[in-house]
């Protein structure tokens, strides 16, 4: 009988701010406008990615993670009363994808590196996103 060493894939969870409204598809403002929120929500995700890199790397995970890579992407609302639309939700999160990418945790955000993305839903006490994303072994 061998043993083989188990490897586990490494995973890499964050919560980021939830995306502002003017980042939905259907919010009808300046494209001046639109843009410095863009950026400014995709900045402020690239710090928070960033920051839990840099812990990661200390533990001795390297980056950027091997592909392709699973990602679940839970909007937590903080009422499941009001209706939201899937592509809506999904457009507005685009530069926090992004910021993620920015901070070196992936290489892209192609169809190769990220294999498989899941979106759900969960309630809780304020609105943010839980991104957990699950390397290849």
């Amino acid at each position: 009988m061998t043993t083989e060493a188990i490897t586990h894939p490494p995973v890499v969870q964050f919560v980021l701010p939830f995306p502002p409204p003017t980042l939905s598809p259907n919010a009808r403002l300046s494209w001046q406008k639109k843009c410095n929120i863009t950026h400014g929500y995709r900045f402020a995700c690239s710090l928070l990615a960033l920051n839990v890199r840099r812990d990661l790397e200390r533990q001795g995970m390297t980056f950027p993670l091997r592909v392709p890579v699973t990602m679940i992407v839970t909007f937590v609302l903080t009422s499941q009363a009001r209706r939201r639309d899937w592509t809506n939700l999904i457009g507005a999160w685009k530069a926090g994808e992004d910021g993620i990418v920015d901070a070196g945790v992936l290489a892209d955000d192609s169809i190769q590196t990220i294999g498989r993305i899941g979106y759900e839903t969960a309630q809780g006490p304020k609105q943010e996103v839980w991104v957990r994303i699950e390397g290849a072994a």
